[in-house]
């Protein structure tokens, strides 16, 4: 039961610990160009 409950306080601290990361970034920073394999019209 002990083992248990450690292992079970260790991963919702890490989950807790982790959610920081979890926050967008401003990707993508510049505009994105489009390659297309044929010719326009």
């Amino acid at each position: 039961m002990n083992r248990r409950l450690t292992t079970h306080l260790l991963a919702a601290l890490t989950l807790a610990a982790s959610t920081g990361l979890a926050f967008a970034q401003a990707y993508p920073s510049k505009p994105v160009r489009w390659v297309a394999p044929y010719p326009a019209g």
